[in-house]
């Protein structure tokens, strides 16, 4: 508990040592710089992989796929950053192509669909099977660390979100820029672990998106994450009711962001063999077969990407309550915001629009029997689909190289059956 303290509550530490605090954002800031300047980079074959230090767009580009860069302002003012690719290597604009959008998981962020080969990065696979593709950035993430009144660096309210407001203001504000600038009347929607949530969170709070979706393509589910096997949220879940009440000094806070400078690479690009051997078995299982190992350095200097401290303490509440519901306040703040004293939970039987489960045997973070409770749940569930590789885990779904045969291809085939029948 002490050490949890530690990190996040940077004010009741600086009532304690008599100092200004160093928020956070900051202090995680400072020591990544600083070990990335110690830990001496590991060359492959006299250089460095050119991706590690390439934007979302550049990477796109240098496969030469065409690239456009959005930026999508929300009724809150956040600057949403949505990367296009309009359509295959070669080919052209066609306003008969069916926009699809993706959105990642936390602390991730729109490379997670094209840091791997073309041939591995559903992105590029999606744009070569004819859709015009969008890859999404949650806000506060290195793409969406902007806004049109509040700066990030200095106003701890900018990160004062967690997954519902991006469920519930920046998913449909995106949705509605993409329809209106395709001319189509619906999208195709895949989502990744937070970006399942997002989805859920829309379709139960906005029932009319319902309407504005094809079909709904999720991996790695995640709502109330009751049965997360993952040791660092075994390790930190006890404690939510005492973070939660803690919150509003601790205040909002920005979570392991991607330091600003490209030069400076994130201390796991850094020390990849190292991060994978510790990092990866607190987070999800130790099995690691399945990933490019050469490419290690490049997905780590995209990952994490930022996020929010609301955002991840709305996950350990939601499993402390066994139920998927907006953030908890405390009772009195739910009383004002919400209208009562514990928070209202969203209702499954809004989600009418086809959805397609994607789940892996070994997921740690989304256990197969989580899925279950919310496939059971959903009222227009059209498949869970377990993939057919035992190890296969919660990372696997963006890093496995074997991810097109196992589930991306699987993904393409579903949403071609539900274009056809819309």
């Amino acid at each position: 508990m002490l050490f949890i303290f530690a990190i996040y509550g940077d004010r009741s530490e600086a009532q304690l040592l008599g100092k200004p605090a160093m928020t956070l954002s900051r202090l995680l800031g400072k020591v990544g710089e600083l070990a990335g300047k110690l830990v001496k980079p590991v060359k492959r074959g006299g250089q460095l992989d050119p991706e590690e230090t390439m934007t979302v767009p550049e990477i796109i580009r240098r496969w030469d796929y065409p690239a456009e860069d959005h930026s999508i302002e929300t009724p809150d003012g956040y600057i949403i950053g949505v990367h296009r690719i309009p359509h295959g290597k070669g080919g052209q604009k066609d306003p008969r192509r069916i926009p699809v959008l993706v959105y990642h998981g936390i602390e991730c962020s729109s490379a997670d669909w094209v840091y791997n080969l073309p041939n591995q990065s559903i992105g590029f696979l999606l744009a070569e099977a004819g859709y015009d593709v969008w890859l999404a950035n949650h806000r506060g993430n290195y793409y969406s660390r902007r806004h049109t009144k509040l700066n990030p660096d200095k106003d701890k309210k900018f990160f004062d979100y967690s997954w519902a407001e991006i469920g519930e203001i920046d998913a449909p504000t995106v949705i509605d820029y993409i329809l209106k600038n395709t001319g189509h009347q619906k999208l195709q929607y895949i989502g990744y672990s937070m970006g399942t949530t997002i989805s859920f969170v829309l379709l139960a709070s906005k029932p009319e998106y319902n309407d504005k979706i094809i079909s709904v393509h999720d991996m790695a589910a995640v709502t109330d994450s009751r049965n997360n096997a993952s040791p660092l949220f075994k390790i930190v879940s006890p404690f939510t009711k005492q973070i939660t009440k803690m919150y509003p000094v601790i205040g909002p806070q920005e979570l392991l962001p991607k330091p600003r400078n490209p030069k400076v690479p994130p201390l796991c690009a850094k020390a990849a063999k190292t991060c994978l051997k510790v990092l990866v078995p607190l987070l999800d299982s130790k099995d690691d077969n399945m990933m490019n190992k050469t490419r290690l350095r490049v997905y780590y200097s995209h990952f994490p990407s930022g996020t929010s401290l609301r955002s991840l303490l709305h996950y350990f509440q939601t499993a402390a309550a066994k139920t998927f519901r907006k953030f908890d306040m405390g009772p009195k703040k739910n009383k004002e915001v919400y209208g009562q004293e514990t928070p209202p939970e969203y209702d499954y039987s809004n989600i009418k629009a086809p959805v397609y489960l994607y789940s892996g045997p070994n997921d740690h973070l989304a256990p197969p029997v989580d899925m279950q409770l919310i496939a059971k749940k959903l009222p227009n569930l059209k498949q869970f689909y377990i993939v057919p590789h035992p190890k296969f885990n919660h990372l696997d779904f963006t890093w496995a190289v074997d991810a097109p045969d196992l589930v991306y291809n699987k993904i393409i085939a579903n949403m071609k059956a539900e274009d056809k029948s819309k």
